[in-house]
Order: structure tokens, then C-alpha cells, then sequence
């Protein structure tokens, strides 16, 4: 058998740096103080959770295509290309998929959205790029 350093099993918190640990430290006491003042740390974090869960399903893929064009296409990309970009999630994937919920859209339905443009393989291949973009989007924001 060769020899091998660092082959140690043990594993710790944190990534070793001393900040850390101060600051996981600090954390677990500021929970611990809210459980002994009757808090309960975990139903409010999965209240967040489900609070975030709620607006994003409230979110319906036509509104989720405007605050995308409107907070990201306009910010980040030149005038030809958010006159396309609102070309294709406005002019082909809103009349299909603009009334469901965002995070209801399935990759079945996505395929179909293609496939039915397979007339214009250039639009269909472009409007499903938009459309991943989109996503990405709302997945960074949390959306």
C-alpha cells in the first residue's frame, strides 16, 4: 500500500478559518438565546422557506418574462438584442406558456414550444436559450 498524507477521516465545521468558526459560534448562541426565550429558530426558518416557495408560485411565466426583460435584458444587453429577446419570450413563448405558473412549466411543454416552431429552427433554438436565460435569472434571484 502507498503512502498517503493527509488521509485523516476526522472532519470539523466550518472551513478551519478562525473568522468562521467565530462567526458559527456567534450564530449558535444567538439561536440558543432565542430557544431560551421560547423562540422556535426552525418553524421560522421553514416559515421563509414556504414564504419564498408562496411568491414564487404566485409568479406566472408572463410576469416572470416582464420583470425579466425589465430587470435584467435592459440593464445587461444592447437595444438589438432586447428587441429580440422581447420578440421571442412576448411573440412565442408567452401566447403558449404565459398564463401557468412560472415554476410550473415542464421540459415536455418546453419541447412542445419547440417543436411546434420547427418551421424557424433558428427562432425555436433561440427561444428556448431566452427562455434558460430566463430561468437562470430567477433562480439566482430566488424568484
Amino acid at each position: 500500500m502507498a503512502w498517503r498524507p493527509n488521509t485523516s477521516t476526522a472532519t470539523s465545521a466550518g472551513n478551519g478559518s478562525t473568522t468562521a468558526k467565530a462567526t458559527e459560534r456567534e450564530q449558535a448562541k444567538r439561536i440558543l438565546g432565542e430557544v431560551a426565550a421560547g423562540g422556535d429558530p426552525a418553524a421560522n426558518r421553514d416559515a421563509d422557506r414556504n414564504a419564498v416557495i408562496d411568491r414564487r408560485n404566485a409568479l406566472s411565466f408572463r410576469a416572470l418574462a416582464e420583470l425579466f426583460l425589465a430587470e435584467h435584458v435592459t440593464a445587461k444587453r444592447k437595444a438589438k438584442t432586447i428587441e429580440s429577446y422581447q420578440f421571442l419570450l412576448r411573440g412565442h413563448a408567452c401566447p403558449s406558456l404565459g398564463d401557468k405558473a412560472a415554476d410550473a412549466v415542464t421540459h415536455a411543454e418546453l419541447a412542445k414550444l419547440h417543436n411546434e416552431k420547427q418551421a424557424s429552427p433558428h427562432t425555436a433554438n433561440r427561444c428556448l436559450a431566452v427562455i434558460s436565460s430566463m430561468y437562470s435569472f430567477a433562480a439566482k434571484r430566488g424568484l
